[in-house]
């Protein structure tokens, strides 16, 4: 009889634990989103890593093969530069905003819970950032008429903001490999 109590009480307690778990389950769902920071770092490693990474076959598919392959006009182009554009810059300014609705919920601070708010405000301004570096990079590509890569993206940061263009010479692009400037004999 004592045997046919504790299995009762054990299943009674496991269904008690279920519940619990699930109660705290959710709790950790709803304000501590550990699985979704753990992939959000996941997917912030394999960036940088595909960034850094060495690629042994380089890409062979030209701007222009893509403008043809795609069917894309100079229309089209200046559309898509301009939205990824209008994208950059939109961004651009509520990540500032962001940033500083995060300064002044620092400078507000009263109590430990307001610090933790001011610091999970953060995130959306990252989210907001990095859309803002995707679009610029998007247009960047747009501008210069290359597929380039993201490393020469980065290594240029006078590029990085998207400039205004009108118009979009859609004529193959020189090569990127400096060229040797002859020197000019001197004047007597």
């Amino acid at each position: 009889m004592s045997d046919q109590t504790s299995s009762a009480d054990d299943s009674a307690s496991s269904g008690n634990q279920k519940k619990k778990r699930n109660f705290s389950g959710w709790v950790q769902r709803r304000f501590f989103p550990i699985n979704d920071v753990k992939s959000s770092a996941t997917l912030a490693y394999s960036m940088l890593e595909a960034i850094t990474r060495n690629e042994g076959a380089p890409r062979h598919e030209t701007f222009e093969d893509a403008i043809a392959r795609q069917g894309l006009t100079e229309k089209d182009l200046l559309s898509a530069y301009r939205r990824q554009r209008l994208t950059a810059i939109l961004l651009f300014v509520a990540m500032i905003a962001a940033l500083l609705y995060v300064a002044f919920l620092m400078l507000t601070l009263t109590t430990l819970a307001d610090f933790f708010v001011a610091i999970m405000a953060i995130a959306p301004a990252s989210v907001l950032a990095i859309g803002s570096f995707r679009s610029a990079f998007r247009a960047w590509q747009i501008r210069t008429k290359r597929l380039g890569e993201l490393k020469y993206f980065i290594s240029n940061m006078r590029e990085w903001w998207p400039v205004s263009i009108h118009s979009l010479d859609l004529a193959p692009t020189p090569k990127l490999t400096a060229a040797k400037k002859k020197k000019k004999p001197a004047k007597a």
